[in-house]
């Protein structure tokens, strides 16, 4: 007996003819599997024993699969294993065909101008949907998203979603949370000037904290550092560049912004890009703790 192993498949090979489990389908065709050549009475046979399978619950039908819900879980991996993967211009279509003859969504991409609707689309279309198409009805506007008719406004439209989301910021407690949102979602921050500046606190043990990432607003507007001796002194750490191109000058952001704080008792201190440059640590300090703003 001979009790070497298979290289590919692992198994003990013996007398009988080795058939590897790792290449069986080497060559395989839909004519030449002997497994889809089955006989009526085989038919038959696998037929009810499926049926027996599903009636006793150990075998479940594929419309369950179909319509079972994935967990977020499965949907984040399903999701990276997707990452990057482009589909064929005839995948696309086969999806299309399969999501029309299913009755789901016929999204707007399916009607962008130069593109070709395939036949058996037209053939399958009611009365009704090809006098809506020919009215423009089912059409999507691809700037406001409404469905184009006769009588489509675009500039109405967008003004109505302007003032629907604008009457959303009347509510203070939803105006604060999508700020703060919006805030921690910038990546750029802390920025090298700020990065600089916590080095510096924390070298010195200052009483301040960053807040710069959106987790702490005065009135709506995010400064850089708080103390947190319970003294309401905010700290202020920009690049002039910026600060002209949006304000016009750098007086002008200073005023606007230490006006702003003022008006809800924080005092505010201003440092710049030079001063963080110059490595000049006691100047700094010295107007930390002398709270010039």
């Amino acid at each position: 007996m001979n009790f070497n192993k298979c290289i590919e498949c692992g198994t003990f090979l013996g007398k009988k003819e080795h058939v590897c489990k790792q290449v069986w389908n080497i060559g395989l065709k839909k004519e030449n599997d002997i497994r889809l050549n089955h006989s009526e009475k085989s038919k038959i046979k696998l037929s009810n024993s499926l049926k027996k399978l599903y009636q006793e619950g150990k075998l479940k039908p594929q419309r369950y699969w179909l319509n079972k819900k994935r967990d977020k879980k499965t949907n984040e991996k399903i999701s990276e294993s997707l990452r990057g993967h482009i589909s064929t211009e005839e995948t696309n279509k086969k999806i299309g065909l399969t999501r029309f003859k299913n009755g789901t969504n016929i999204h707007s991409g399916c009607f962008k101008k130069g593109h070709e609707i395939p036949k058996e689309w037209k053939e399958s279309w009611s009365e009704s949907t090809k006098r809506r198409l020919k009215e423009g009805m089912i059409l999507r506007c691809n700037q406001c998203g409404g469905f184009i008719g006769k009588e489509h406004n675009c500039r109405e439209n967008i003004n109505k979603m302007i003032l629907s989301k604008l009457s959303k910021f009347k509510d203070l407690e939803y105006k604060e949370k999508v700020l703060k949102k919006f805030f921690s979602s910038l990546k750029l921050r802390p920025t090298s000037y700020e990065k600089q500046m916590s080095k510096i606190i924390y070298k010195y043990n200052l009483p301040y904290k960053y807040v710069g990432d959106g987790s702490f607003l005065i009135g709506y507007k995010n400064p850089d550092y708080i103390n947190i001796n319970g003294e309401k002194i905010c700290i202020e750490v920009y690049h002039g560049y910026f600060k002209i191109r949006n304000y016009g000058s750098i007086e002008n952001y200073e005023k606007q912004r230490s006006e702003h704080f003022d008006k809800y008792g924080w005092k505010t201190i201003f440092i710049n890009e030079d001063e963080i440059l110059s490595k000049d640590e006691n100047l700094i300090l010295n107007k930390i703790n002398g709270g010039k703003g």
